[in-house]
Parts: C-alpha cells; structure tokens; sequence
C-alpha cells in the first residue's frame, strides 16, 4: 500500500515537491497556514491523521511550531522529513536538533542537496541527499520519487547535512556579494574556495564529517544556491552590493547572525569571509568597502591561503 504523504508548506519548495509526486500513486495532500494559497485546503485536523510522510516545507524560523502543530493529529509512526534549511532564531538550534527535541519519538530526517523549487517545476533534475539515523526513510522516500525527476543519495551524518544546509545558504550571499561588485571570475573562483574550506571548518567543528561538505548536501548544494538566479540568497547578495540596501528576504540572513552566535563571534578570525559577510548584515558596513578589506587581509597575511 502506498504511503500518504502530507506537504507542510505551499511555498516554493512544497509546491515543488507537489509538482514532483503528480505521477505517485499514493495520496498527496499539501496544506499552508496562508489560505490564499489553497483557497480549497482540507483542514490539518482532516488530512494529518492519516499521513505517513509529512514533508516539512516551512521557513526555519516556523518549523518548530509547524512541527508542534502536526504531532496533535499524527499517528505515532509517522515520518518527518524536513526541508527546511536554516537555524531557529531564537534558540540558534540547527532543524536535527529541533527534530530530535520535538518529534524524538517518530522517524524523522533532514531533505537537502541541490533542488532549486523552479527547476525541480520546469522538470529538471534534482539530487536531493537524505540524511537520517532511520534508513527506512530513506527506501520510502526513493519509493515516493521513483517517477518524479528527485534522485536521491543517502547519509547519515545528520548533524552535517543540516549545517550543509545553513552554511550554503549564508555563503551563496557572498557569491552574490561578488557578482554584485563586477569582480572578475578570477577573484570569484577564489570566493569559492575560501567559502568551501570556511564551510568545512565550521561543520567540523559542529560535528559534521568532511564528506558531506564535500558532498551533494554540502557542495553541490552551494554551487546550485551561489550561482542561480532562483536563489534569494544570491539575489540578496548581488542588490545589497549594488544598492547598498535590500529587500530581499532569505534563508541565509537570518542564519548568519544565529551561526554567528552559535560560533561566537569573538572566534571568527579564521573565517573571515564569514566575518565579512557579518559586518555587511549585522553592522551595516559599506559591502565594497568592506570586501577591499577582506582581500587585503587575505592576501597579503596569507591567511586564507
């Protein structure tokens, strides 16, 4: 019998995912908390007790309460696979450790890898890396996707995959920043670079393996954010150097001031790429300005060599 599967989120990824299952052959509901997006949505207390897959598809800063909503109406064996990329807020804990503090008692795992929602609609190839303790969840989602254009790669370095997922998006800014200031390839390659080894640094030091960074989850995930036009967090980037201002909302601002904290920023010299894109967000620094100095220190103290 073939699982039913519930999307939290009719934004641009759960309408992806939507869009992708058209040809399962299982039951699909999606559901959003803004109801002009789905004028004739069922009511959560209808759908979510019979749901075995419910894909979390929030922004980060909802996905606690999001997920706190779902257990009064699931069944003790329903699956949570997030989406969501990002660290919460308030309490600056990455989306595993919030599935482990909420849902500990279910199935649950982290969806990442490079899945651009506009090229997953326009039937285009995703990879998506799914990262869980229970490899179960794994076999039902591959099941799931058999017939949709989501291939799917396995890990379970669940603490990596989900600092994979906050890191790409906080450093795709500053491949934006880049193209924003007009730099030469050259100079961009070398962003990429510095971004990868900081990107690996600090998963490191949170638990994760090197693997993963070096990964689909990691950088397959950031070369797809760092380089679309889809990308909000690259768009953010390119108008805040060109503008000086933004009103571009992403994933990756409200996850550099949390990961600066969990960091500490005091501890940033040896990610000053990071620390750069810090001062542009948080203290509102000059961004060309503020990239001259980048470099400078870099290339002329070795430092990121």
């Amino acid at each position: 019998m073939n699982k039913h599967v519930v999307i939290l989120g009719a934004g641009e990824i759960g309408t992806a995912l939507s869009y992708a299952l058209k040809k399962y052959d299982g039951p699909v509901d999606i559901w959003d908390i803004d109801e002009s997006k789905l004028p004739e949505k069922k009511n959560l207390e209808t759908i979510l007790p019979h749901a075995d897959i419910v894909l979390l598809c929030v922004p980060s800063w909802a996905a606690r309460d999001a997920l706190l909503q779902a257990l009064k109406h699931v069944p003790k064996n329903t699956a949570f696979v997030s989406l969501s990329k990002g660290i919460d807020k308030k309490t600056h804990m990455t989306l595993d450790a919030i599935l482990q503090e909420v849902v500990a008692s279910h199935p649950f795992g982290l969806l990442g890898g490079p899945l651009l929602a506009e090229e997953i609609m326009g039937d285009k190839n995703g990879i998506g890396v799914l990262a869980s303790k229970n490899k179960g969840i794994f076999t039902d989602l591959q099941t799931l996707f058999k017939k949709s254009c989501i291939s799917l790669e396995y890990t379970n370095d669940v603490a990596g995959a989900a600092l994979c997922g906050v890191v790409k998006n906080v450093y795709a800014i500053s491949l934006g920043v880049a193209k924003g200031l007009g730099l030469g390839d050259n100079e961009i390659g070398w962003a990429v670079k510095q971004a990868l080894k900081e990107m690996n640094q600090i998963v490191i030091h949170f638990g994760g393996r090197q693997e993963t960074v070096y990964g689909s989850a990691g950088l397959g995930d950031f070369i797809a954010t760092g380089f679309s036009s889809f990308s909000s967090n690259y768009a953010f980037g390119v108008e805040i150097a060109q503008k000086g201002k933004t009103d571009v909302k992403c994933e990756g601002v409200h996850s550099l001031v949390s990961l600066a904290h969990k960091i500490d920023i005091d501890n940033l010299s040896s990610v000053p790429l990071f620390l750069m894109l810090y001062s542009i967000v948080h203290d509102k620094r000059d961004v060309r300005e503020a990239w001259s100095a980048l470099t400078h220190r870099c290339f002329n103290t070795k430092l990121c060599y």
